[in-house]
């Protein structure tokens, strides 16, 4: 229940300075300190997960441009039926490595 109410007063802590004296005198500081710092880690990660990848998004639109081209290869075409993702991941790394 304490992590729930520091986590939902965070937003007011970071905007005023967040420090040691916000917490009850009951509860060891360096505990709850180290738990929050998982709590956010957690939330963290979870919040990288659901990004988009938009590398791969703009690759997606490259292959997608290439297919709906009248000249496109034939070869091209194939490979992007029989292995989609690995098409887009070999454009992917390509543009990264032409930035």
């Amino acid at each position: 229940m304490f992590v729930q109410d520091v986590m939902q007063s965070l937003p007011e802590h970071v905007n005023r300075g967040f420090t040691l004296d916000h917490f009850p005198a009951d509860f060891d500081k360096a505990q709850t300190l180290q738990t929050l710092a998982e709590v956010l880690s957690i939330q963290t990660e979870n919040t990288y997960k659901s990004m988009i990848d938009t590398d791969k998004m703009l690759a997606m639109q490259v292959v997608n441009a290439i297919l709906n081209e009248p000249g496109t290869n034939a070869d091209f075409k194939l490979a992007c039926e029989q292995d989609p993702n690995a098409v887009i991941d070999q454009v992917k790394t390509y543009m990264k490595e032409n930035k």
